[in-house]
């Protein structure tokens, strides 16, 4: 197996579960069209059976060599976040041609997977792919179990002995996220309750949180710690998980959370948080950029916590293996069969 970039980092800093078993090929840096050559001669070169573009531009560039040079390989693409919130923010000749260029090389594909029910349900809104091509595989969680025991408290003082209960947020800094809703909220709740917020993450929205958060008068009481390697041990640690996105492809961040343990209040963000909090039945969901509701909601949880083994349980669905074999089911479905037959 290969793992091909475009980007100059490492992948294995971005995901260093990555077995060492998976050769790193770099693409190197340029223009759609120089990555669109050089995949070609990569696939010419290597031949591989399957190829798996994930993200919008590896997907462009991936379905447009598929349909201009007819390489043997089998294509899927995989799609993490529904396309109209994105789609909505580009400028009307943008967004038309970025719809265009989905029609011309998507049904080039042999399958399109999905992270969500409502990613599917999005696509399905472009008719990019016919309905048989398009399928949802959850992305997969690192449970407790696998890690074999509870993550030591990392080394900040919020997180030691006798102190306020910690609500945690996490993700990129992005208008996506809607952190401000999130402190806003943290505001109402810390008039009624001790507590402290954390924001873990990074990204260009920084300083107009920590300008909202000063104009709030919560300095002392939200802290912005930036990137982080390893979030689930602040989720093991905290009181409670919040998500607060205005859109998202899967909400992987809750299940994390809830693999952990920890409560959680999601905002109905199109798309994941419902199908993962089945309905609001493990967490409140509440309306998107509405500090009020989602202020009622983790004082709700803060003061009737859930139980948490049920949370963990639900997490149980949402394993690596489970989203490992249904990927190798879909991308390799004649050596499932023998192996069925054998």
């Amino acid at each position: 197996m290969e793992f091909l970039t475009f980007s100059p980092q490492d992948p294995r800093t971005l995901f260093p579960f990555l077995s060492e078993m998976v050769q790193v090929r770099n693409l190197g840096r340029g223009s759609r069209l120089r990555h669109l050559f050089r995949l070609a001669a990569y696939l010419r070169e290597r031949r591989p059976s399957v190829l798996l573009a994930a993200g919008l531009r590896p997907s462009l560039i991936a379905a447009a060599c598929k349909r201009l040079l007819r390489p043997r390989c089998r294509l899927f693409l995989s799609l993490h976040n529904s396309l109209s919130p994105g789609l909505g923010e580009l400028g009307s000749i943008r967004r038309r041609l970025r719809i265009l260029g989905m029609r011309a090389t998507y049904p080039a594909a042999d399958g399109l997977i999905c992270v969500s029910a409502g990613v599917a349900e999005d696509i399905r809104g472009y008719a990019v792919l016919p309905p048989a091509k398009v399928h949802v595989i959850y992305n997969p969680a690192l449970l407790l179990r696998q890690i074999g025991r509870a993550p030591a408290a990392p080394p900040h003082p919020w997180l030691g002995p006798r102190q306020p209960p910690l609500i945690l947020g996490a993700g990129r800094l992005t208008r996506q996220k809607d952190f401000p809703t999130l402190i806003r909220a943290f505001a109402l709740v810390a008039a009624w309750r001790d507590c402290r917020l954390m924001i873990l993450g990074e990204g260009q929205e920084r300083s107009a949180l920590e300008g909202l958060t000063a104009v709030l008068g919560l300095g002392d009481r939200v802290t912005l710690p930036g990137f982080v390697s390893d979030p689930m041990a602040y989720m093991a640690h905290a009181r409670l998980f919040v998500l607060s996105s205005a859109w998202e492809g899967f909400g992987m961040v809750l299940v994390e959370a809830m693999a952990m343990g920890t409560p959680v209040v999601s905002t109905d963000c199109p798309s994941g948080p419902r199908e993962i909090l089945r309905d609001g039945e493990l967490g409140p969901l509440v309306p998107i950029s509405d500090p009020e509701a989602l202020a009622s909601a983790m004082l709700q949880v803060l003061d009737a916590p859930p139980d948490r083994a049920q949370l963990r349980r639900r997490a149980e669905d949402f394993t690596s293996d489970r989203a490992a074999q249904r990927y190798l089911r879909l991308m390799f479905p004649s050596e499932d069969s023998a192996h069925a037959r054998g």
